[in-house]
This record gives C-alpha cells, structure tokens and sequence, in this order.
C-alpha cells in the first residue's frame, strides 16, 4: 500500500511539475506553431532525454494542452500522460501559489518506477516549489502496471487537492475502478510523519484496493486510519 501511494505521490509531482516548468520556459512562443514545434525538439534536450512532449497547443499560459508527454528513464518511457490540458491562474505565483482550475488527462500509463527511485529518494526526488491549489483533477483513466501494484489495475479518478509540497497537504478523491466493480472516496490528510483520513469503498472480495492492500478480504465500507509514513 505504502510503494502504491509513493507511486501515486510520483504521478502527482509529475503532473504539476511538467506544465508549470513548460509555461516558464515557454511563455513567449509558445502561442505561434513554429515555437511548439521548437519547445517539443528542445524539451528532450534541458532534460537529458527525461521528458519528450507531442502536440503542444492550447492558449498560454492560462489553458494549455498536450497530445502526449512521455517521462522516461535509461530504461525507457515509465510514466505516460495522454491529451493533458491544464487551466490555471499565473498571477497565483506573484503570492507563491499555482492556483490551477482543471488538470485533466485521458490516459495516464505507469508502467513501473524509475530505476533511480528508492525508499530514501522517492520523496526526495521531486519536489514542489510554491503552494498547490488543485480545484479539479479528472483523469479518465490510470494503468497501473503489475510491476507497480503486484496486479494490473485501472482506476478513473476525480477530486481536489491542497498541496504545501508533496509531504503536507490534503486531498478528496473519488475513484472507480475501469476493470471490475469497485468505487472509492478517499478524504485525507498527510504530512512528513502520517497519513490521517477516511475511505469509504464499496468492492468485492478481492477487490482492486484489497489487493493493493494486500488483504485477503474486501475494505470495510468505511476505513479510518492514522499510519506512519
């Protein structure tokens, strides 16, 4: 359960740290075809191969999109993000914060983690630099890979979240899962020493969440709990 919310809390980072670094780096040429076309050749490059971009459009910097954004690692592509479009305030930023309206994508693939990541690096490794309001977060549907959850699972997911950095913050989610029965709300708060929050679930013996969790049985229909990260 605790590699799966890593995994999660990786997936996150990406998804806020890619776009506002692309609205930083772009910002005054990014409206004209010839410039996306430029942003998508250079990207590969000030990463060292770590992120490729397709597809850039959209309005910026307020309303942005991507067609597909490939994290990678010297294995290869981990992370995928399909049709990526993002709406937020950039005036936020004046006062430290990246007020976003609507981050939503049509497909997100974890395929594994990276082969630096670790027990020590993980929370390390990506890190937010100002304040997150996340207003609405829809993603139509999340592979998560078998090296990742122990099984193949596929998850939709909408919520909100507040994020002081990827340690602290609070989040709502409701998510159902694509391949079997089963749906989830989960309402919580972490910071650098617990996790606190309730989910209420509603699955099948063995259900997808039970199986992450590595319980033989369903997850009570509402779960409270307090844990050491």
């Amino acid at each position: 359960m605790r590699r799966s919310l890593r995994a999660l809390a990786w997936t996150l980072g990406i998804l806020l740290g890619v776009p506002v670094l692309l609205v930083a780096v772009v910002l005054f040429i990014a409206n004209i075809q010839p410039g996306r076309d430029l942003i998508e050749r250079m990207v590969p490059k000030v990463t060292g191969g770590d992120v490729r971009l397709q597809g850039l459009g959209g309005r910026f910097p307020t309303a942005l999109r991507a067609a597909r954004i490939e994290v990678r690692d010297p294995k290869g592509a981990w992370l995928i993000i399909e049709n990526l479009t993002l709406s937020w305030a950039p005036l936020r930023l004046l006062v430290g914060e990246a007020l976003i309206d609507r981050l939503a994508a049509t497909r997100i693939e974890l395929e594994r983690l990276p082969v630096s990541s670790s027990e020590a690096s993980e929370t390390s490794a990506v890190r937010l630099p100002l304040r997150v309001a996340l207003q609405s977060l829809d993603v139509a549907r999340l592979d998560i890979a078998a090296a990742v959850a122990g099984t193949k699972e596929a998850f939709s997911i909408k919520g909100h979240a507040r994020l002081a950095s990827l340690e602290q913050g609070d989040l709502l989610l409701d998510i159902q899962a694509l391949n079997e029965a089963g749906s989830y709300r989960l309402d919580g708060s972490f910071d650098p020493a617990t996790f606190t929050g309730q989910l209420k679930a509603e699955e099948p013996a063995d259900g997808p969440v039970a199986r992450l969790a590595g319980l033989p049985y369903a997850i009570p229909s509402r779960t409270r709990w307090r844990m050491p990260r």
